[in-house]
């Protein structure tokens, strides 16, 4: 699967200086309300059998419950660089490692987005700016499922489908047998040199 910069993908949504600007203007009212929306979220994920059974062990729940958190109050910091497209990578490949659903990842960020909303639909704004908020944070998001999404469905080919793996032994061989072969030709033209200079000495020699 081609890899995309987080550049290409920011350009891809349209997501611009004035959306990250919108963004880290809510971080005040997003962290006030951080409480409210991931409860939303959590009693969601434990009222639902399919998810709740990831949750079984009460340090594993703590500890995607405060990653969850996290995750929440990055999305309103401004800053979205590659640190931020790691981050949403390794939610993937987690969510692959632990054999949790994709689907469940979609309803998560749709009840994230809703609740967000609702929030945002309490705030004294001018409809032009309100509605600018949640195209900016619908992008973001939108963002975030795609990249979370396409490293959920890379890894899942990686550990399980044997063309893949097959694909990545004959890669890997083959960068091995470049670099092998790179090696002789250094050692080939190093000899050659010396031969070079060896005959250049000697047929000095003879002319002295």
């Amino acid at each position: 699967m081609p890899v995309r910069s987080f550049r290409e993908i920011k350009h891809d949504y349209r997501f611009t200086d004035e959306d990250e600007q919108r963004l880290a203007g809510l971080k005040t009212v997003m962290d006030d309300h951080a409480d409210m929306v991931m409860s939303t979220l959590s009693l969601w994920i434990m009222g639902t059998k399919g998810a709740a059974q990831f949750f079984t062990d009460e340090t594993r729940q703590k500890h995607v419950f405060e990653a969850q958190r996290r995750w929440f109050l990055e999305l309103f910091s401004g800053v979205y660089d590659n640190s931020f497209y790691e981050k949403l990578i390794k939610i993937g490949r987690v969510h692959v490692k632990f054999n949790v659903d994709a689907h469940y990842m979609n309803r998560a960020m749709n009840i994230v987005k809703n609740s967000c909303i609702d929030v945002l639909q309490r705030t004294e704004e001018e409809k032009e700016e309100y509605t600018n908020k949640i195209i900016s944070l619908g992008k973001l998001l939108d963002i975030s499922l795609d990249v979370i999404t396409t490293a959920y469905i890379d890894e899942e080919l990686k550990t399980y489908s044997p063309a893949y793996k097959v694909k990545s032994a004959l890669i890997a061989f083959a960068e091995r047998f470049s670099q092998s072969m790179n090696l002789v030709l250094v050692l080939a033209l190093i000899g050659l040199t010396i031969g070079v200079v060896w005959l250049f000495v000697i047929d000095g020699g003879k002319l002295i």
